[in-house]
């Protein structure tokens, strides 16, 4: 029998042990609780649609922010479950009053081991707004800065894009902040975190050095020399008679070029929809670039180029197929660490080029690639075309191996060894029963 089944002959009906019947403690049994939330699902307007991984806590397991219209949620990570740590409906202190138009980009800005949040919006409001959000002391976020239109030497456009990058090497995470549409000419500018604020250190007009900035110009960050300081990679491949792409090295307070590359790259010919993704795959320390193209020819391509400090060079290319992943136009790849063993990996996902969905891990020995992929499902999550991935390490394994996976009803939680598993599945709401998989 169910927990409160043991009354049945005495024609009460229970369906727990200590039931809400019974008393005021606790203020619902599973059995309603679930009904309620189900009947107040409607009017919640909650989804799982946006989402951010990031150690909000600094005790090394990646945790979950939610994001929705006017309020967010943090879930902290016990290394196998999420549980509820932070709720804030239309604003924080400081104030910062959320709307759905937020863009939230997580790093640690400060230094101190737990990852803040800087949130942007450029639509919203009559002008555009950038906030830093950080610890309140009781485990939820307040706002520390914010800055209203405009920072000293920048001012906000709708179209700002930040990326997440410690330039100067300090231990704090700074911002590089682009925009190549709101003006006559494209901006760069590199905005150092103080801790407690941004200010802009270094501000690029139309140029970069060696590089004539245009409004596609699309930006990747890592520590190409291995100096402890973030770079940045540029790439036009559809606004010249050629594609480019160029390697930036920062100093701290400035950029140079480090290498420019015209139509080929090491015998990699480059193409317009070229997509890079930097990690450092053969673990010297140096970061490197993978790069995918799935409609440039007639197969998809995957290269391996590794930095030299100063350039890139191939080391691998594959056409067509990866040992363990036949390779479609349409695949998705994250950047991962799925061995822990300080090389970067790649999750690969197609949902689109088969009669069902694939989801793979690419795990780098430095020179190559092995390839593993389940289909369809993983444990009980049905992989589907509205699904998005947020790697992470939820565990606190080390590395990047694990998944936040989601879509609008659903929120999963995947390992990898590199065989995938699903560890936690949560329908509509984060909450962890004692008996079954929580729906």
């Amino acid at each position: 029998l169910f927990e409160g089944g043991g009354t049945w002959s005495k024609g009460i009906y229970r369906p727990v042990v200590n039931c809400r019947m019974r008393g005021n403690s606790p203020p619902f049994c599973p059995v309603c609780y679930t009904e309620l939330k189900t009947k107040a699902e409607p009017y919640a307007e909650h989804t799982f649609e946006h989402v951010y991984a990031g150690d909000f806590d600094g005790d090394g397991k990646d945790d979950v922010l939610v994001h929705n219209g006017n309020s967010i949620l943090i879930y902290r990570s016990d290394g196998s479950q999420l549980e509820l740590a932070f709720s804030a409906v239309e604003r924080v202190p400081g104030p910062w009053q959320f709307k759905a138009a937020d863009r939230f980009h997580v790093g640690d800005f400060n230094g101190d081991g737990k990852d803040e949040v800087v949130v942007f919006n450029g639509s919203s409001w009559a002008i555009e707004y950038l906030g830093l959000l950080a610890d309140d002391g009781a485990g939820g976020l307040r706002l520390i800065a914010r800055y209203d239109n405009a920072l000293p030497n920048w001012e906000f456009r709708p179209h700002d894009r930040f990326h997440v990058a410690d330039f100067d090497g300090n231990g704090k995470q700074d911002l590089f902040v682009c925009n190549g549409e709101d003006w006559a000419i494209p901006y760069v500018g590199l905005l150092r975190s103080s801790g407690s604020g941004f200010s802009l250190v270094k501000r690029y007009d139309g140029n970069l050095p060696g590089w004539q900035m245009k409004s596609e110009d699309v930006h990747r960050v890592g520590d190409f020399s291995g100096d402890g300081k973030d770079d940045l990679i540029v790439f036009n491949g559809g606004q010249w008679s050629i594609p480019y792409l160029g390697l930036l090295a920062s100093n701290g307070n400035s950029l140079s070029m480090s290498a420019r590359y015209d139509l080929t790259v090491d015998g990699w010919h480059m193409k317009p929809a070229d997509r890079h993704h930097v990690g450092d795959f053969d673990g010297d320390g140096k970061a490197d670039v993978y790069v995918f193209n799935g409609t440039g020819w007639s197969t998809a391509h995957l290269g391996m180029l590794r930095s030299t400090g100063t350039g890139l060079g191939m080391v691998r290319r594959y056409a067509g197929n990866a040992p363990g992943w036949q390779m479609r136009r349409n695949d998705r790849h994250w950047v991962a660490e799925v061995n822990r063993d300080g090389k970067a990996d790649l999750f690969v996902y197609n949902s689109t080029d088969w009669h069902t969905e694939y989801l793979g891990t690419m795990t780098s020995n430095g020179t190559a690639l092995a390839c593993v992929h389940q289909q369809d499902w993983v444990g009980e999550w049905n992989l589907g075309s509205v699904d998005e991935f947020e790697p992470c390490d939820f565990e606190g394994a080390g590395g990047r191996r694990d998944l936040i996976v989601h879509n609008r009803d659903w929120l999963g939680m995947i390992r990898a060894t590199p065989n995938l598993s699903l560890q936690r599945l949560y329908f509509r709401w984060i909450h962890n029963y004692r008996y079954g998989r929580n729906w």
